[in-house]
């Protein structure tokens, strides 16, 4: 379960992907934002499919299914949000 959960993280969040450089402590915070953002992101109806790499993320006009490439991710969310 716990490798199933950071797999999630990884694919959500791309800043965990790799090897953070950085100090053990900051690493800690920077995994716990990730998930304090994932959880958010739970409760607010963003979905993150642990089969596939796809985040599906809710608009005003409906569900929407993203590839989970962080381009078309950040994209979606500009348009939803902030247009």
């Amino acid at each position: 379960m716990v490798e199933q959960t950071f797999g999630i993280l990884k694919r959500r969040f791309s800043c965990l992907q790799g090897v953070l450089s950085t100090d053990p402590n900051q690493a800690t915070k920077y995994v716990i934002a990730c998930a304090i953002l994932h959880n958010i992101g739970i409760d607010r109806g963003d979905i993150v499919d642990s089969t596939q790499d796809q985040v599906q993320l809710r608009g005003g006009n409906g569900n929407i299914i993203v590839a989970g490439d962080g381009v078309n991710i950040r994209n979606h969310i500009v348009d939803t949000y902030f247009t």
